[in-house]
């Protein structure tokens, strides 16, 4: 028992070394383990130190061809002091050409100042020069203040009204005849007091000759009238353009000229002529009334002489008798009621006649034609109907037509007499009712008149305080319009319409 129990003792023991060995064991592997990765990063520090080591090497190595090559740069540096030794010995020499040169300075400096005493003597002249120069501007502005002075002497001196307008319509300059001549126009009216040669008919303010020589368009022997009454003159205008040298607008200049002595003197040589010749004419008439009642024309085969005869007296009659009315312009209609449709009918059925020699239709409408009462001067009236018949008669061709239309509003009676004539150009007929005024394109074609019917028209019209006015389209016809008052007491005052 005791052996097995020592041998029981011993087995235990045995285990418990067992045991205490295995724990040495495993204690010692670990140390081992731990002291073999301590080994092993041992041992991959010195790679790195040996790396670190040949680096180092490598860099010394570097480092001792860089001091080689510093010490080459030494030498180069040697070489380039001895160059800067040699530059600075060719430095003297350029100092030397310095100075050089400062002696060719001092050449310039003498030069320069020989310079300074001829640019003394060039500013002296130069002073000279100039004083000349200001007393050739002041005699200068002298003789220019001498021409403007001479010219406005000049102008203030003509008996002309002279205004020069610039582009603009700006008066740049005027005499004191047109100023006279403008306050004469005014006459404290609104518009100024311009008429046709008439010297009844208004001229519009633009039409005006003042006016279109301040827009720039030229007038050529413009006639007209200007003021009123006694004080009224006759005046005809001409403009022209004015321009620099080099051809640039200076502006408009108008000279117009007192023709009242002229006009009147004219108007009474028309007066004395005419009253001479009607004198004679009206014997003459006389006569031919005798012959004609005392012979048989036909019988004594000088009919048709006869009828040339007595034709051509009464036109010399109506020509003296226009004369005597335009230049007299003495109309003292005896206006009375009256149908005017009998004074169209009349002028119709006489000028039928010569219409149909002249191979033109003449006719009268409305038909029938409406009774339009008119407080009018029959005889004056068929005078003017007659007078414009007779110019459409002149101036439409054979195969045209001519129509005579009467109607009425509430103030006046309307007659319209439209031809199918050769018509009148746009500026022509701004003039038809001016005395003696015939187209070119009339006398050209040697169309018998003397200019004075349609003007003497005119001043019967004005005295009826009535209008008469052309339209014509040139090549196509012409179209006269008479509006008379229908009704005006015989004791009314006024100006005629326009």
């Amino acid at each position: 028992m005791v052996v097995t129990w020592i041998v029981g003792c011993a087995a235990s023991i045995a285990v418990i070394v067992a045991v205490l060995l295995a724990f040495r064991v495993r204690g010692l592997r670990q140390e081992l383990a731990t002291a073999l990765d301590g080994l092993r990063d041992a041992a991959a520090s010195e790679v790195l130190s040996q790396e670190a080591q040949r680096e180092t090497v490598r860099h010394d190595r570097a480092t001792t061809s860089a001091l080689r090559e510093s010490v080459a740069l030494g030498k180069v540096g040697d070489e380039n002091l001895r160059i800067a030794v040699e530059s600075g010995l060719e430095s003297d020499e350029t100092l030397r050409v310095a100075v050089a040169d400062g002696l060719i300075g001092d050449e310039k400096l003498r030069v320069s100042i020989a310079d300074g005493v001829k640019g003394a003597e060039a500013l002296r002249v130069s002073v000279a020069e100039g004083i000349k120069g200001e007393e050739a501007l002041r005699v200068s502005l002298e003789q220019g203040s001498d021409a403007a002075t001479t010219t406005l002497a000049v102008v203030d001196t003509v008996d002309a009204a002279i205004t020069l307008y610039d582009p603009d319509g700006t008066v740049l300059l005027t005499n004191d005849t047109a100023r006279a001549l403008a306050v004469l126009s005014e006459s404290e009216r609104l518009e100024p007091l311009e008429f046709e040669q008439d010297r009844i008919t208004p001229i519009p303010r633009f039409d005006q000759a003042q006016a279109r020589a301040a827009r720039g368009q030229l007038v050529t022997r413009r006639a007209y009238w200007v003021g009123a009454g006694d004080s009224q003159r006759a005046m005809m205008s001409t403009s022209q353009y004015v321009k620099r040298a080099s051809g640039e607008l200076i502006g408009t200049v108008i000279a117009s000229h007192d023709i009242t002595p002229i006009a009147r003197t004219r108007d009474e040589f028309l007066q004395t002529v005419s009253h001479e010749l009607r004198t004679p004419l009206t014997s003459i008439m006389g006569y031919l009334e005798v012959i004609e009642d005392s012979l048989n024309l036909d019988a004594a085969g000088i009919q048709q002489e006869f009828d040339i005869v007595q034709r051509n007296t009464n036109r010399l009659l109506k020509l003296i008798n226009d004369l005597l009315l335009t230049a007299t312009k003495d109309v003292s209609p005896d206006r009375r009621t009256t149908n005017m449709a009998d004074i169209v009918s009349d002028s119709c059925n006489v000028a039928q006649p010569a219409a149909l020699a002249a191979g033109i239709t003449l006719v009268l409408s409305p038909v029938p034609v409406p009774a339009v009462e008119a407080n009018v001067d029959r005889n004056r009236i068929s005078e003017v109907f007659d007078e414009v018949l007779f110019n459409a008669l002149k101036f439409t061709r054979r195969g045209g037509h001519i129509t005579m239309t009467l109607s009425s509003d509430e103030k006046d009676a309307i007659v319209e007499i439209a031809d199918t004539g050769i018509g009148i150009s746009t500026d022509d007929l701004k003039r038809v009712f001016e005395r003696f005024f015939r187209t070119d394109e009339t006398r050209a074609e040697v169309i018998a008149g003397a200019g004075l019917g349609l003007a003497a028209a005119k001043i019967i019209v004005d005295s009826h305080f009535g209008s008469i006015t052309a339209t014509s389209v040139h090549g196509e016809g012409t179209t006269i319009t008479v509006r008379l008052p229908r009704f005006v007491a015989t004791s009314t005052e006024g100006a005629p319409r326009s």
